[in-house]
């Protein structure tokens, strides 16, 4: 029956039921099918219509074949390729990772000499070596005796408030919380729930796992093969030959872990006030950098104090795995945590179980006795609570005088530093001293069940020299001066070679490089490797230690040739493109490269964001130190006195610090991007104002220098008292009725830059002017000072953050100006302008007020609301460049204005003199006065006819409000008078502002 099934036709088949029959189009896309493809639908249709099952699953046989072809097509297509390849994915990295395994074990080395390669063999070893590893020592009234010594010492503990919210049920809100929040495609346990099933299934598992947590929250132990876990080890290097060289992981079961997730949340805000903050590891708010930047900061102030100290990096083996129990259940109890806590962390740490995972296959079952799981989530936090009896009992050495740390100042030592098992410890170098510290280390040994391997400890003297006989024979490795060794995985050596570090990333770099090159790669793959991959090659030295800028150049230098590639000679080739040009942002065209110098800056600004913030990590104190070092043997001794280490980073201009090459850079990038930084104040309506501690160090400043002040200290307290914490708030309080009357007609306040005009302005600049007549010469009409950056017009402000934007808005500003007559002059005058950082930001603020604030016929005839002529030159358009360069009425007022002061009659036009009134040699704060009341009387002229037109913009009318209640109460009289009556009412401020400046001379006052 099959043999003549299988030769009848397809048509015959499909036919021979006739309850069966498929359609036409169905029999035509079976006879379209390839022979190979026929005879397995002729055996599928046999063995259907053999057994009399329904037609419909020939169809669906048919229709699953179809989908397989269609896998194959779409793969060979490369769609996967097209949507997720050259972009920065899984994908990508996994197609271009080497496929070669990373984890078998091939042979082990159970003796020098004896290797063990059958697999049997291996995974015997393996057996052994964990069991033996986990296998809790047998304990003598010695090591007791030593653990409560030990223990005894702990002074932190948890209140009862903390113990009452560890102790407390779990509710549902937080295991749903903790399934949301568990990370994504890790492997399961020996149950195979992993996170993603749970979730998916979350709606109807709910009610049974919150019911497991609690029932653990009851009985305070894990049920049946819950507390089971399979150990999967991975290779630390390349020498995987020896079994110390794997880190074994532990995959648990989804119970375990979602019960050992509830306590470590609850946990982990408590540790900072129960672990010393010289341990980093596993505590929040700390980080491995304050470890690494303390080591350098020590090194450095050791050289420049003389101090013979000695660093001891601590090696211990399996330290995780090492961790009795009975002196972790002691050390909770020593920090205060309740019984029923210790209880449940008993539960899911005693009787559990583990088998190894090697070479796909499993060893027998053992019982782990000792040690913290990795891969528990509460394995870190329990393992750095271990570690406190450690530290304290290193302080109270320190506090009886038998060991003593680097002094940092302040009464402040560094005495060690932990990162999870990573101590490093620093001493005076005397072998009595170092003896003691072995006697502390040996207690902890005997009390926790560590073990310290001394051969591979490591000694560095911080100020060089020749070792003394004792060093040698402490059994420890001796660094060597010169060659670097690494601590927490960066390079360091004493004396400290940064060139020797930076060629250290470099050949790193070099490496990986080596590595993708030999690759055909394409433009964007390139570009994904280069900002993905080589950019963060040297992100962790950027952030803890930092490189020199040689080497930050040499870095973008491969960077750049990795990207257009090497000749067969082995030579860069020729770069298309400009890099500065490719590495642009996106929008602008570019790939959106980040130079290493912009990164390294940005991370530098962030540390010194924290020494600005303050905070108990030694390398803060040692800051700290050497900044108030520099300050004192330079020439701000006065005021490292008088002012905070915050004042002094905000105000003093200081780029150096004396014997710290580290510090000097991160004040280097500081001072770069301390110009675009916005100090923000907080509350209220206005957004950015400028605080009373600003404004007494804009006081303190010019008291320095020699300019005088007014006496600030009864002003100052009569704010404090009254809670006006801005200049705003006192500009308010001094104004009352005025605010009064404003709060009537606008219903709020104003904002910044027109809050400041509100009052006149000529009073305004003499109070400025007494406390520092200097100040337009020196930061012009904002309070950037060193204090801040307070800005009057919002383009000017926002402009000001970005340079670039600057420049472009600049680049616009010389090409009016260009159109000019006097170009070529005006060209030298550019060059200066660009050569004084200051001088272009007063002359682009000027130049907003004018382009703003005229209203010209030439704007107006545009909005179909005048000719477009100039009503004082007749037939001739008025623009915005004919009113500042060719306007007879103009020049008219300017000179007689002018003709109040002497340097600026040599001023042909209205914007060679403003440039002439900001240039530093020949301006004064009379002339620069002068200068922007003849712009408001040129305002005032050009914009009559706007004050009675509702239609029109008025974008500097606030600001000039006083100004205009005088041209509002002109309005029944003629235009003649009007201007008359503006040029008096400019020339009355300027007599009088002058003479109140004598009188203010005469006094003494200022300088």
């Amino acid at each position: 029956m099959r043999v003549s099934i299988q030769e009848a036709t397809l048509e015959q088949l499909l036919h021979r039921n006739s309850e069966f029959a498929p359609s036409e189009f169905e029999i035509s896309r079976f006879q379209d099918q390839s022979p190979e493809d026929m005879h397995f639908i002729v055996i599928k249709i046999t063995d259907i219509m053999s057994s009399n099952n329904e037609f419909e699953e020939v169809v669906t046989a048919l229709r699953r074949r179809e989908q397989e072809e269609a896998e194959i097509c779409r793969r060979r297509c490369k769609i996967t390729w097209l949507k997720e390849g050259e972009a920065p994915s899984r994908y990508f990295f996994a197609r271009l990772r080497a496929k070669h395994s990373h984890e078998e074990m091939s042979a082990l080395e159970v003796a020098p000499g004896q290797i063990v390669e059958e697999p049997e063999g291996v995974l015997e070893e393996v057996h052994k070596f964990y069991k033996d590893l986990y296998n809790a020592e047998e304990e003598s009234d010695e090591m007791l005796e030593k653990r409560r010594m030990v223990v005894g010492r702990i002074e932190k503990r948890l209140t009862v408030e903390q113990n009452t919210t560890l102790e407390a049920i779990p509710s549902v809100e937080l295991i749903n919380r903790i399934v949301k929040e568990m990370p994504k495609e890790k492997s399961p346990g020996i149950d195979g729930v992993m996170v993603e099933i749970l979730r998916i299934g979350w709606e109807f598992m709910e009610e049974d796992c919150v019911q497991m947590v609690r029932s653990f929250w009851d009985k305070k132990k894990l049920i049946g093969k819950d507390g089971r876990g399979v150990i999967k080890l991975i290779p630390k290097n390349e020498r995987k030959h020896l079994l110390q060289n794997w880190r074994p992981i532990t995959l648990l079961t989804m119970t375990y872990k979602i019960v050992a997730k509830i306590i470590a949340i609850r946990l982990k805000d408590m540790l900072p006030g129960i672990i010393d903050t010289q341990q980093t590891g596993f505590v929040a708010g700390r980080n491995i950098i304050d470890n690494i930047l303390s080591l350098r900061l020590g090194q450095e102030w050791a050289q420049i104090t003389n101090q013979d100290v000695i660093f001891v990096k601590l090696d211990f083996m399996k330290a995780y795995d090492r961790v009795a129990h009975r002196f972790l259940w002691d050390t909770l109890a020593a920090m205060g945590m309740g019984a029923e806590t210790v209880d449940r962390i008993k539960g899911l740490v005693v009787g559990g179980s583990s088998e190894v995972h090697v070479n796909g296959s499993f060893t027998e079952e053992f019982q782990i006795e000792r040690g913290v799981r990795q891969g528990c989530p509460l394995a870190p936090l329990l393992f750095a609570m271990t570690t406190q009896p450690l530290m304290s009992a290193l302080r109270a050495e320190e506090r009886r005088g038998n060991i003593r740390g680097l002094n940092i100042g302040d009464g402040q030592t560094l005495l060690h530093q932990l990162f999870a098992d990573d101590t490093g410890i620093c001493i005076t170098a005397e072998e009595r001293q170092f003896e003691t510290l072995k006697e502390v280390i040996k207690e902890f040994e005997m009390a926790s069940g560590a073990r310290l391997n001394l051969q591979k400890s490591i000694v560095m003297q911080l100020k060089p020299r020749q070792p003394p006989p004792w060093m040698e024979q402490s059994g420890c490795e001796i660094a060597v001066p010169g060659r670097n060794f690494r601590y927490l995985g960066v390079a360091t050596s004493s004396p400290i070679d940064e060139r020797a570090i930076t060629e250290e990333i470099v050949q790193k770099m070099m490496k990986k490089l080596k590595h993708w090159s030999n690759r055909l790669l394409s433009w964007p793959a390139k570009t994904i490797l280069l900002k993905h991959v080589l950019a963060a090659t040297p992100l962790y030295q950027l952030l803890s230690v930092g490189l020199c800028r040689d080497g930050l150049e040499e870095l973008e230098k491969l960077c750049r040739n990795f990207l257009w590639g090497w000749n067969e000679e082995g030579n860069p080739k020729h770069a298309l493109i400009a890099w500065e040009r490719l590495a642009q942002e996106k929008k602008r065209g570019g790939i959106g490269w980040t130079s290493f110098k912009v990164m390294a800056d940005a991370l530098n600004v962030r540390l010194m964001g924290r020494i600005l913030e303050g905070g108990d990590a030694e390398w803060i104190h040692l800051a700290r130190s050497f900044i108030l070092r520099t300050l004192r043997r330079g020439s701000y001794q006065r005021e490292c006195h008088q002012w905070s280490l915050q004042e002094c980073l905000l105000l003093l201009p200081f780029t150096r610090v004396d014997g710290s090459p580290t510090l000097t850079r991160l004040l280097g990038s500081w001072f770069r991007a301390r110009k675009k930084l916005q100090w923000n104040s907080v509350g209220g309506e206005l957004d950015e104002r400028m605080s009373i501690l600003q404004v007494k160090a804009v006081y303190q400043i010019a008291e320095r220098r020699g300019v005088g002040s007014l006496q600030l200290g009864r002003e100052l307290g009569v704010l404090r008292r009254n809670r006006i914490t801005t200049l705003a708030e006192a500009f308010q309080a001094s104004r009352n009725g005025g605010w009064q009357q404003y709060l009537r007609q606008h219903g709020s306040y104003p904002e910044e830059e027109t809050l400041l005009k509100l009052h006149n302005l000529e009073e305004w600049c003499m109070k400025q002017l007494v406390v520092r007549k200097d100040i337009m010469d020196l930061h012009g009409w904002s309070w950037e000072a060193q204090s801040g950056e307070f800005r009057w017009i919002r383009t000017t402000r926002e402009w000001r953050t970005s340079f670039t934007k600057g420049k472009d808005f600049c680049e616009k500003l010389e090409e009016k100006w260009s159109r000019a007559s006097q170009k070529l002059r005006w060209k030298e005058r550019w060059k200066l302008l660009w050569s004084a950082p200051i001088a272009y930001r007063r002359k682009v603020w000027l130049w907003k007020i004018l382009q703003r604030g005229f209203f010209t016929n030439h704007r107006a005839a545009e909005m179909g609301l005048q000719n477009g002529e100039c009503s004082k030159c007749l037939d001739i358009p008025e623009t915005l460049e004919h009113i500042m360069w060719m306007c007879s009425k103009t020049e008219e007022r300017r000179r007689q204005l002018v003709a109040l002061t002497v340097p600026e009659r040599s001023a042909t036009n209205l914007l060679e003199w403003i440039d002439v009134s900001l240039m530093r040699a020949q301006s004064s704060p009379a002339s620069l006065i002068i200068c922007i009341l003849y712009c408001w009387t040129a305002w005032r002229e050009r914009n009559e006819w706007q004050f009675c037109h509702k239609h029109v913009n008025r974008p500097v009318h606030s600001l000039l409000r006083e100004v205009g209640l005088e041209v509002r109460a002109m309005e029944n009289e003629s235009k003649s008078e009007k201007r008359t009556r503006a040029l008096e009412l400019a020339k009355k401020e300027v007599l009088n502002w002058q003479s109140r400046w004598e009188n203010l001379r005469r006094e003494n006052r200022i300088s």
